[in-house]
This record gives C-alpha cells, structure tokens and sequence, in this order.
C-alpha cells in the first residue's frame, strides 16, 4: 500500500563518525532556550559540535579550579 509505518520510515543514523572520535555514549540534559542559543551560537562561530564546545567549558572549568 501506499502508506509507511513509523518503523518502516525511520532510517538510521550512521554512527561511524561518533565511533572515530570515540564518542558513543549519549547524553542529554535540560538547558533554558538562552543556553541553547548560546552554545549553538558558539559552537557555528568557532566551527564546532556542541560537544567539543562542552569539552573545552569542562577542560576549561576544571583548569580554573586546578584539577
């Protein structure tokens, strides 16, 4: 018939890119709108993922306190 199922239509997403980098497990967390735009806006002026741009707040944070 004409019609797709929900299952039948969903592709999946290629994870060989995330395997190279060694980034396979998710994580997700609850930001305000102001945050979001923020990162994203971040991460497009530097030319990053939204992770690399958490990673460098961390390394950054963690260079402050001196861990």
């Amino acid at each position: 018939m004409g019609t797709q199922t929900v299952t039948e239509a969903y592709t999946r997403r290629d994870g060989r890119s995330a395997r190279k980098t060694n980034r396979t497990l998710a994580f997700a967390t609850r930001v305000t709108p102001a945050f979001d735009q923020e990162i994203r806006d971040i991460a497009e002026r530097e030319g990053l993922k939204l992770v690399e741009v958490l990673e460098k707040a961390v390394e950054a944070y963690k260079e402050k306190q001196g861990y």
